[in-house]
């Protein structure tokens, strides 16, 4: 996409917004001027001055309507150049990375990861972004839960409201290894809407991890070797970044990250100039993937094992890094060295008291196995 023909066709059509929003404003002011002028016409000619109240009604109402089409223009922007933007991006950071603007993820894989223990009366998704990274797949959307209250009043009239429990992203990552365990994490004030019963609580020795999360796993020696010192500092730089409320799970191969911001991702704004900034803005959203995969090494051997089939294929193999076979050959040099000095003082010892033919034979000796030893070295090297 190119960026530079998206923000000339953004400033045009800022263009068109505000000039829908000035005509608009005239016309409902000249409306009001006419109306207020038709009102005090009444008193002095009744039919005169209804007419012209009504036509300044008329005009006030026109200018509204005007001033309110300019919405439509910043929906168009929005939905024409939202998804192209996206998916732009996409490419950018993924091999096969799909995009739907009103997908969303199955709300039982939400609820089923148990960082929530409210179900939703109502719900919305959008934003839907699929696809794999590093052999890592994941899937991640937009997401806006509200539960239903009803109460009645002192007059006996019944009211309801919308109360949202959680509005932000919902990331999921699927492993290629399975996890025996189960573990949760969330932030000490909304702790009491996860679900830990069954898990036992975790101690961590991170103090700022402490002061900000509560842990709960199946087994405490799977939650160490998962949530290493390294993870627990990437998992608070990651809630760093993000303001509001952070959760995690991880339950067989499937690992869950809520940010609950109350913020609409991915949102392209016909006001908002498409600087280079911005743009990066918009590409920090979408390879946040890519950043969680490689901070938390999910595509490494602990959560990526290598196929069983290769494994066995190469059970007597021995693999040897090069730091590790420059080592070894230096050591069998030093060693073969130093045998080869031990052999010739010996010879030489053995000389003494001997007939010239005899040394002869004993120097052509040393000669061959001098020989025999370089050709060792030269097959090390």
């Amino acid at each position: 996409m190119d960026f530079e023909a998206l923000e000339a066709e953004r400033q045009k059509l800022l263009a068109q917004y505000k000039k829908k929003h000035k005509v608009g404003l005239i016309v409902m002011a000249c409306g009001i001027v006419t109306a207020v002028g038709g009102f005090f016409l009444l008193k002095v000619n009744g039919d005169f001055g209804m007419i012209v109240l009504i036509l300044g009604i008329i005009a006030f109402a026109v200018g509204l309507g005007i001033a309110s089409s300019r919405s439509a223009i910043a929906k168009k922007y929005s939905r024409d150049y939202k998804k192209p933007l996206v998916e732009t991006l996409l490419k950018k950071w993924y091999d096969d990375a799909t995009y739907e603007e009103y997908g969303g993820l199955p709300l039982a894989e939400i609820m089923n990861s148990g960082l929530l223990t409210r179900r939703p009366d109502r719900w919305h998704m959008e934003d839907l972004i699929q696809g794999s990274y590093h052999g890592v797949s994941f899937r991640t959307c937009d997401v806006h839960l509200e539960e239903m209250h009803q109460y009645t009043d002192s007059k006996g009239n019944t009211h309801t409201e919308w109360i949202t429990f959680f509005r932000g992203r919902w990331y999921q990552f699927f492993l290629n290894r399975s996890f025996n365990t189960v573990i949760r994490i969330k932030e000490k004030k909304r702790i009491k809407e996860m679900v830990t019963r069954g898990l036992n609580k975790v101690e961590v020795e991170s103090i700022d991890f402490t002061d900000k999360f509560m842990a709960y796993a199946l087994d405490e020696h799977q939650f160490f070797y998962i949530f290493t010192p390294v993870v627990v500092e990437k998992m608070m730089q990651l809630e760093k970044m993000h303001k509001g409320q952070f959760m995690f799970s991880l339950e067989g191969n499937t690992v869950n990250f809520g940010i609950d911001d109350n913020r609409d991702y991915l949102e392209i704004k016909l006001k908002t100039p498409l600087t280079p900034e911005a743009i990066e803005n918009y590409e920090s959203q979408v390879n946040i993937m890519a950043a969680i995969v490689s901070e938390f090494r999910f595509d490494t051997e602990k959560y990526n094992p290598v196929n069983y089939d290769k494994e066995e294929s190469n059970v007597n193999e021995i693999n040897v890094s090069e730091e590790d076979m420059a080592e070894f050959t230096a050591k069998k040099f030093e060693e073969t060295m130093e045998n080869l000095d031990q052999l010739i003082m010996a010879k030489l010892g053995s000389l003494e008291g001997m007939t010239p033919e005899q040394i002869q034979e004993e120097v052509e000796k040393i000669r061959s196995e001098m020989e025999a030893a370089g050709k060792g070295i030269d097959n090390l090297n």
